[in-house]
């Protein structure tokens, strides 16, 4: 905090900054110093470009990231109990987790339960039910994401107290608009309740010898609620209100299954079984949007007390897929295997005209180390051969975009309101379903005794008709359209290797390691070169012969320095004569843009396609240690390769004197003043220029603007997202089973675990990130300040009756 404010000291008598106090440093009136120029509290830039300004070691200051933290505790209980007789079998379990957030008023309660049963009704026919309902409650805290608790802690200046920016405290009147993240995270409703009941009934019956019949039943339903409420006494004040929404969504799931399996053996070493089945499920949704504001009473923060209702809506949507299928698959003296199948599947999501899709798919293996050839290789346990090809569909998209949707709309017409219908999609009837044909080559290989084994696959995946929703020009009235717009291929492989390394009576060490690469390549876009995604301030592009969604950006190359300018008149630099192609009103140390496209200028034609999230390697590396009843596991992950975005910087790494920002900008570039050196000698704080990091934002000009005005992000903030994590490390002892003996415990182990224990990378973050992508995936690989990484240490107690 200290280093920031001798930096935001500096920045505020920066020689490019306006008049008037734009970007100020609010000092209370008790810690001025008879130079400080005053106006209306606000610490102003001063006249001269240079002023004796003194840093003052008495000014609080207030670590914002420490407040919203903390170290938090968990629990976690199981239980069960399972009986089995001749002719039924029971299994009950129940459990019981809770844990704090280490982020503040956040955190995630759960109580589950489950019943297994099955019975033998006699020697025909069995029959059994499964019952799963689990309760669970999250805080949220509006803690993740753009313009949430996390960011705003991150940005708040820290000359900023506990005890200011609230209505109810006052704002600082240099931090107008910078809500107290503390008051807010601690006081906001963001919170979920669900309840699931997942419900299975089946009966099997044997028909004739090797001829059995099946039929499941199962009926799941999930109730979720959100509850938000933001009282205004946290929140700018601009005549922002109090105001709440509540959400709810019911979705039941019923689905019937019926197959006929036929397994028969002739001669001695052939075996066939055949499979013919049927399903049909049925997914229902409801949905309400509730909201109001103007709450007179805040301490009630139900949608009834709000005096302005600010929205009110349902919706219902009924989702049905059938299925009709078949297998067939034959062994050979247990070393020729094959398999086929088929099936043909339909969705509601499509029109009439391609609602139906057929999936076949076949696979064969051969077990070399079963033939006689093999038999005198004894060094080898086991070998293996296998491959496999089919299709797979998907129609996981809207849920009748097929056709017109409509929306209601109050308007004026004539000089009275009225009720309108407007069209909220443009229907596609031509939506089908997405194909996935899958190619997998792959051997498994154990040799020494099986003390090592190891599994090779290699694959390729062409998905076809992609499922897309692409964005439209604004002037069509749209947002976006869903369409089948791309093929895609994924390729690579999969290696896993485990070896028993020692093993004695006592002592046993063995080790497995897991490796993966896998890139995807844009095959075709529907007639579109590329297809260009944003988020905020970023910009990703989806290429034909590139990788799905790389970064597209600007390039940069170092800064510009005075030999870039034409010198004037006076011996100094005149930036309306640039030597190099630049940005209007850059300076000397702004960014030096790379003029890509080699026509003089700076544009937004220069932004290229930079790297993308897909890593070179992933990797998991476990060792496995036991000594007697002590037992010891070592687990690392990490993965070679790829980028990460660091969006967040968009407001976190400007350099800007109105907020918080990362440490490096101490360190940017500062001109040589002719009065003089502009950061006071006494702050004891090295400030230095680090090569590297350029003048502040706002300081002539070191960013390109979008056509809304916003920055576009730059190679600046893509980072290698390569890492190391020492993501466990358990030490288990197993009591002695003679100091069981008086009691009715069968078998007890005490365990502590370290889980997320540090992670090695040289990114600012956590590097194994994706903010949007789990709902878009043409935007991937951006941290936009998510909920941060925990560091558990676990300790537990398994008993068995």
């Amino acid at each position: 905090a200290k280093e920031w404010l001798a930096y935001n000291i500096w920045y505020t008598n920066a020689k490019y900054l306006n008049k008037g106090g734009t970007n100020s440093m609010y000092i209370p009136n008790n810690k001025r110093s008879s130079g400080d120029q005053i106006n209306e509290q606000w610490l102003v830039n001063p006249t001269s470009d240079v002023a004796d300004w003194r840093f003052r070691n008495d000014i609080p200051i207030t670590d914002w990231m420490d407040q919203i933290l903390q170290n938090a505790f968990t629990h976690s209980h199981q239980v069960s109990v399972s009986s089995k007789g001749k002719r039924y079998s029971i299994y009950l379990s129940a459990g019981y987790l809770n844990q704090e957030g280490i982020v503040k008023n956040t955190g995630f309660e759960r109580f589950n339960f489950r019943l297994n049963a099955s019975v033998d009704l006699n020697k025909y026919i069995k029959a059994g039910a499964t019952f799963a309902p689990t309760i669970s409650h999250q805080d949220k805290g509006e803690s993740e994401g753009k313009d949430k608790q996390i960011m705003s802690a991150l940005q708040m200046p820290p000359i900023i107290g506990l005890d200011e920016n609230t209505r109810e405290y006052g704002f600082n009147p240099s931090y107008r608009n910078n809500v107290n993240p503390y008051e807010r995270l601690m006081t906001v409703v963001d919170k979920r309740e669900k309840k699931t009941f997942n419900t299975s009934l089946w009966a099997e019956a044997k028909i004739i010898k090797g001829l059995k019949f099946k039929t499941l039943f199962n009926y799941n339903t999930d109730m979720r609620t959100d509850e938000y409420f933001l009282p205004a006494n946290v929140q700018p004040n601009n005549g922002s209100t109090t105001k709440g929404t509540v959400s709810t969504l019911n979705v039941s799931r019923t689905g019937i299954q019926n197959t006929l399996t036929y397994n028969v053996n002739f001669g001695k070493k052939h075996s066939l079984e055949a499979l013919l089945g049927q399903s049909i499920d049925e997914r229902n949704e409801f949905r309400t949007d509730l909201g109001a504001m103007d709450y007179p009473l805040e301490s009630v923060p139900t949608l009834n007390m709000g005096a302005t209702p600010t929205k009110a809506s349902s919706s219902r949507t009924i989702v049905r897929t059938s299925s009709l299928f078949g297998r067939v698959s034959y062994n050979y003296a247990d070393k020729y295997l094959a398999s086929a199948s088929v099936r043909r599947d339909g969705s509601s999501r499509f029109g009439p005209g391609n609602r139906w899709a057929m999936f076949p798919s076949v696979s064969a293996g051969w077990k070399i180390s079963g033939e006689e050839f093999m038999k005198d290789v004894k060094v080898i346990n086991l070998l293996k051969l296998r491959a496999s090809w089919g299709m797979s569909g998907n129609d996981r998209i809207g849920t009748a975009d097929y056709i017109p949707n409509y929306g209601v709309v109050n308007t004026v017409y004539g000089g009275t309101s009225q009720v309108g219908l407007y069209a909220k999609n443009i229907a596609n009837e031509n939506l089908k379903w997405e194909t996935t044909k899958a190619f997998d080559l792959g051997f498994d290989l154990s040799l020494f005794n099986n003390r090592v084994q190891l599994n090779v696959d290699y694959y390729v995946n062409k998905t076809d008709d992609l499922l897309y929703s692409m964005k439209l020009p604004a002037a069509t009235g749209f947002g976006t359209v869903k369409t089948n717009l791309a093929s895609i291929e994924n390729k690579g492989w999969e290696v896993d290797l485990t070896t028993v390394n020692v093993h004695t009576k006592a002592f046993k060490w063995s080790t497995s390691l897991n490796l993966a690469m896998n890139k995807n390549k844009v095959l075709d876009m529907g007639g579109n070169d590329d297809v260009i995604t944003e988020a905020y301030d970023a910009r990703f592009i989806t290429k034909v012969g590139g990788p799905i969604s790389q970064f597209y950006v600007y390039r940069t190359n170092g800064l510009l320095t005075n030999d870039d300018f034409e010198l004037g008149p006076d011996g100094k630099y005149d930036k309306s004569c640039p030597r190099v192609p630049v940005l209007t009103n850059q300076i000397p140390g702004n960014v030096r843009y790379v003029d890509t496209d080699g026509n003089g200028e700076i544009n937004s034609d220069d932004m290229v396609p930079y790297g993308s999230n897909d890593p070179d390697l992933t990797y998991g590396f476990t060792n496995r240690f036991s000594y007697k009843n002590l037992e010891l596991s070592i687990f690392l992950r990490g993965q070679i390769g790829g980028k990460v975005l660091y969006l967040a910087g968009r407001s976190l790494d400007t350099g800007r004197g109105n907020y918080n920002g990362l440490k490096r900008w101490l360190h940017c570039y500062k001109e040589e003043y002719a009065g003089g050196n502009p950061i006071p000698a006494d702050l004891g704080v090295d400030m230095s220029w680090d090569g590297k990091t350029p003048l502040p934002y706002g300081l002539g000009n070191n960013s390109p603007l979008n056509k809304d005005g916003q920055m576009h992000m730059t190679d600046m903030a893509i980072y290698n997202a390569s890492f190391l994590r020492i993501q466990n490390i358990s030490l288990t002892y197993k009591l002695p089973k003679k100091w069981l003996r008086s009691s009715h415990i069968q078998a007890a182990k005490v365990y502590v675990t370290a889980e997320n224990l540090y992670t090695f990378t040289d990114y600012i973050g956590n590097p194994d990130v994706n903010s949007y992508s789990p709902d878009n995936p043409m935007v991937r690989g951006a941290d936009y300040t998510t909920y941060p990484q925990s560091r558990k240490y676990i300790f537990g107690v398994n008993l068995t009756f």
